[in-house]
């Protein structure tokens, strides 16, 4: 009989850890499906304020526009008649890419142009053929980025990496770019992150080269959030100059953006969670639209004050931006573009010539511009 009442208490157990472990699925189902649909249903609310516009005779460059955000942003602009010239650093992904818009659009004017943010060579190739292709253009959306795993890594120049393909890269760019923005009253859209409010700023450290000590990070990739402080700091001072600016700070995209700096463990802890709360890559795009048709920047709410745009609001930074900092950062970077630019023309000079490994010690490559020395922002027209 004893035997009997544990096996049947027993089963009675079993039953009642079956039907918990249910109810708490079903329980979790049922919030997660609630939290899916007031972020979808705020998401749809949010894009009702975007305007279906026609954007035909515009001309919208975009670099990393081949993938994630980038194309999405591409498809979005084609579907409206504008025309995009797409600045990506693979040409066969860029016109894959194409191929695949004209697929789901039917229509629309993409000029696939190879730019690499790491070779300051192609950058001046690129801007060479804006100004003699596409003179008037209407804006510049600088979104390619890069966010590899902790540690230091640099582009070909020994520039960190981070530092110089999300931020010095886009600098240049938009240097040599500067007077036809300015001719144009084009508008510059940088894509930045909500992850610069984290960044301890300092423009000594915040100019990392390979020669440089590295210092040891904390958990996160803070080479990649001060790459996206510099971003925003760019902003404020474009928009100083009276040039037209807007920045985008997105949050948790679900693209493949992050796969590579995201440890294995972590993306299968955290993968639905990011499913749950991230935005997909097409509701940032329609926020980079926003960004580049629509929102109006104003005495108080810009930039240069530390504002910028998320889910199609205006909102303001609790970063601190110092005057000083800006200037001074700038002038490093011009300074800093005006060494890696010259590193490289030799380089291909001393390989041609047959003797690259005697003439650039690694340390040698870092060295910026002298303050007094003439650099190539002296004269854009030899561009």
């Amino acid at each position: 009989m004893n035997n009997v009442t544990q096996s049947t208490e027993w089963y009675h157990d079993e039953d009642t850890l079956r039907y918990g472990t249910a109810a708490f699925v079903l329980f979790v189902t049922m919030i997660v499906t609630a939290i899916r649909y007031v972020i979808k249903q705020r998401s749809v609310n949010e894009l009702k304020r975007l305007r279906n516009l026609s954007l035909a005779r515009k001309i919208y460059i975009i670099t990393g526009a081949n993938r994630g955000i980038g194309f999405e942003t591409a498809k979005l602009l084609v579907q409206r008649n504008a025309t995009v010239i797409m600045a990506c650093r693979s040409l066969a992904r860029a016109e894959k890419a194409i191929k695949k818009i004209k697929a789901e659009t039917g229509k629309g004017r993409m000029i696939p142009f190879k730019l690499d943010l790491e070779k300051f060579e192609t950058i001046v190739n690129f801007a060479k053929f804006i100004k003699r292709d596409f003179p008037k253009f209407d804006c510049l959306i600088n979104n390619a980025g890069v966010s590899k795993p902790t540690g230091l890594k640099t582009t070909i120049n020994y520039v960190e990496l981070h530092y110089g393909t999300n931020y010095l890269g886009h600098f240049f760019l938009t240097r040599l770019l500067l007077n036809g923005i300015i001719a144009n009253s084009a508008r510059v859209v940088i894509v930045s992150s909500l992850f610069h409010e984290d960044c301890d700023f300092d423009v000594d450290t915040l100019c990392l080269c390979a020669f440089e000590e590295p210092y040891s990070p904390k958990w996160g990739n803070e080479y990649y959030i001060r790459s996206k402080f510099a971003n925003f700091y760019h902003a404020h001072s474009l928009t100083q100059l009276k040039i037209d600016t807007v920045v985008y700070c997105p949050g948790y995209m679900r693209t493949n953006f992050i796969s590579d700096y995201i440890p294995r463990w972590y993306n299968i802890i955290c993968a639905p969670f990011i499913w749950i709360g991230a935005q997909t890559a097409a509701y940032g795009a329609k926020n980079i639209i926003f960004c580049a048709t629509e929102v109006q920047n104003t005495d108080e709410e810009n930039p240069a004050n530390g504002y910028y745009i998320d889910s199609m609001d205006v909102e303001l930074s609790k970063a601190y931006f110092d005057e000083e900092e800006a200037k001074e950062l700038w002038d490093q970077s011009e300074a800093m573009c005006d060494s890696v630019l010259n590193y490289e023309m030799n380089i291909i000079k001393a390989s041609k010539n047959g003797f690259f490994d005697s003439i650039f010690s690694r340390q040698a490559t870092g060295q910026r511009a002298h303050a007094g020395s003439r650099t190539l922002f002296d004269d854009e027209t030899q561009l």
